[in-house]
């Protein structure tokens, strides 16, 4: 009975390390030297006439970091960021394939607010990954005039059902402080 209750034990212990691995990092310069290798990402100081920034960096035990900046904006500001944003980047336009399933994913959806588009992925994406090993993401906020800069990026990672799940599970948003 004893080695029974013990199994019970270390298999729960196990789940709950599987499952509860997950560390979320704030800080500000963890962010820039990420943005400042990335190249890509925006550094905090090339968004100017930002009200306030909010950077996390969260990281699974099972996939790499994922990092996003979130820059709000004053009612004054934030048309020209977004038009910014629009002019910087481009957009993809076709819906993508997962490499194994087959899914096709439309490359916008919304999430708590935001309008999530994904940026192109043969312009940003590394030559040799498929998606949806690595996706950045940009998120519109009308309502709060905030705007979501998401990188992502997991070799491992051969289906996606949904860009929600990825924005949710694997870069963190729903544990956003």
């Amino acid at each position: 009975m004893m080695k029974k209750a013990i199994c019970i034990w270390l298999s729960l212990l196990f789940i709950v390390a599987l499952t509860g691995c997950s560390e979320i990092d704030t800080s500000a310069d963890t962010y820039e030297k990420f943005a400042a290798e990335n190249g890509i990402m925006p550094t905090i100081d090339s968004l100017s006439d930002c009200r306030s920034v909010q950077t996390m960096k969260y990281e699974r035990f099972d996939i790499l970091p994922a990092y996003t900046l979130i820059a709000e904006y004053d009612a004054e500001h934030y048309p020209s960021a977004v038009n910014a944003v629009n002019e910087k980047y481009t957009f993809q336009m076709e819906p993508m394939t997962d490499k194994v399933e087959g899914n096709k994913l439309n490359p916008t959806f919304s999430y708590d607010g935001y309008d999530f588009s994904v940026l192109n992925l043969k312009k940003y994406c590394k030559e040799d990954s498929e998606f949806p090993e690595e996706l950045y993401f940009i998120g519109i906020n009308r309502e709060e005039r905030k705007i979501a800069y998401v990188y992502f990026y997991d070799q491992s990672l051969d289906v996606a059902s949904s860009l929600e799940h990825i924005l949710t599970y694997y870069c963190g948003w729903s544990k956003i402080p």
